[in-house]
């Protein structure tokens, strides 16, 4: 009688016929992590260029023309003459008053959201340069820790050593 196993590469079932499975927490060795540590610096380095590329390239804002500080002036007399029609009144209501101070609080905030929203827009491209430098920085103090371990590892011997230079 031919016996069958369901190992279709014909192991032996015992222990010293089995192959060792690759285990799916495999340590990563030194060199592998510097290849990847010097690989994320230069993505990091790439990522630089492009933000200070952007940055140089920012047009500076525009003036605005004739025709908009005009319509800007004259919306400034009709908000101003509302107001003042509203002051006037506030005195015979209460309710009046209240709405009216209130509309001035949201007129307030409504205001400063603008004004932070389109600074915001504009800083946008020094933000990504700086937030892209710290980066680059960390990568590259990375890569140069695990390089210095990988070359002279009596450095990282001892546990103080390890705590000055990093985890590696």
């Amino acid at each position: 009688m031919s016996e069958r196993t369901s190992n279709p590469a014909g192991a032996t079932s015992g222990q010293g016929g089995q192959k060792q499975e690759k285990s799916k927490f495999r340590m990563e060795s030194q060199q592998e992590r510097t290849a990847r540590a010097k690989l994320q610096m230069e993505k990091r380095w790439d990522k630089l260029e492009t933000a200070r590329n952007r940055l140089a390239n920012q047009k500076p804002p525009k003036k605005r023309g004739p025709l908009r500080r005009m319509g800007g002036a004259a919306g400034h007399g009709v908000h101003g003459f509302v107001h003042g029609k509203l002051y006037e009144v506030e005195h015979e209501n209460v309710g009046t008053e209240g709405a009216h101070r209130s509309e001035l609080a949201g007129e307030v905030v409504g205001g400063k959201m603008v004004r932070f929203a389109r600074k915001r827009v504009r800083t946008r491209p020094a933000r990504a340069a700086a937030r892209a430098e710290s980066q680059f920085i960390k990568a590259q103090a990375d890569y140069q820790t695990r390089r210095l371990a990988q070359e002279q590892p009596e450095a990282f011997k001892s546990a103080a050593a390890r705590l000055w230079h990093g985890k590696s």
